[in-house]
């Protein structure tokens, strides 16, 4: 029961130590931002997030060649994906030896204020989701979402506004 208890509360001192050493890897960060570091990805640099930003565990976020703006007051929950850009795949050579370069713009990702995005959701690139937007668990957001509206389903559909 002790070495239990002891258990928890080093790991709960670790995954603390950590969270604070890993926001400093993000292009910008505001106060009050929670993530599980143990149990994420995130592509760092290419991400800027709001104050009062809580991810949910085994989130993965990553966008090597565009951006991921989240703003304040945001909510994920457990195993939400942000995928951005895509593969080239021009004809004159096999997919598999094209590479981006720096030049390459993929554009962005953004997330507006007191948006709240449920479990499992999949973020495709070049989207927007509004202000106050509620995304319901397991939808695959392909386009932007308008402010202040419900949205589920693959793809998402709008279902009503708030």
């Amino acid at each position: 029961m002790i070495l239990s208890i002891l258990h928890d509360y080093t790991i709960k001192i670790v995954r603390r130590i950590l969270l604070y050493s890993y926001k400093g890897r993000f292009h910008a960060v505001g106060s009050n931002v929670i993530f599980d570091i143990l149990t994420s990805t995130f592509s760092f640099q290419s991400i800027s997030l709001g104050d009062n930003v809580y991810i949910g565990s085994n989130a993965f976020f990553s966008f090597s060649h565009g951006k991921i703006k989240i703003d304040d007051n945001v909510m994920f929950g457990p195993g939400v994906k942000i995928l951005g850009g895509n593969h080239k795949f021009d004809l004159d050579t096999p997919m598999f030896f094209q590479h981006k370069t720096e030049e390459d713009d993929d554009g962005s990702i953004i997330i507006e204020n007191d948006v709240w995005i449920g479990a499992n959701v999949i973020i495709l690139p070049n989207v927007r989701i509004g202000e106050g937007c509620i995304v319901g668990a397991g939808s695959v957001v392909t386009r932007d979402l308008s402010k202040f509206s419900i949205y589920a389903g693959n793809p998402c559909k709008f279902l009503r506004k708030r």
